[in-house]
């Protein structure tokens, strides 16, 4: 009996020292817990603000995709315009041409004159 007294006061000193080792773990566990929290609100607030960011960049870029559709439609239009502008050329150009030599009538007098008048 004395033995399984002995015994028993081991296990319980024992015990009671695994309980001290614990309780002097618990305050920096804590400290550790709460600074984890911390860390964790400004996380989460500075995913927010990322958030809030990545959209107005969204924004920004459906409007600058809007503006490249615009410039694209106005330089398309350009584009035809000039080619306008060089097919009417290249008309005159041939009218010129084949109306050296020829004597046409002044459209008000009605005169006869030689050669174009026209130049580019």
């Amino acid at each position: 009996m004395t033995q399984q007294l002995t015994e028993l006061r081991v296990s319980v000193g024992g015990i009671e020292h695994q309980r001290r080792a614990i309780e002097s773990q618990r305050e920096p566990i804590a400290a550790r817990v709460r600074d984890l929290h911390e860390r964790m609100e400004i996380c989460a607030s500075e995913i927010t603000s990322y958030k809030a960011k990545i959209e107005q960049f969204r924004v920004e870029i459906r409007e600058s995709e809007q503006k490249i559709a615009e410039l694209a439609g106005a330089r398309e239009k350009s584009q035809q315009h000039i080619g306008g502008l060089q097919h009417q050329r290249g008309e005159v150009a041939t009218g010129i041409r084949t109306g050296r030599g020829r004597t046409a009538r002044h459209p008000q007098t009605g005169q006869r004159r030689a050669g174009a008048e026209i130049g580019l």
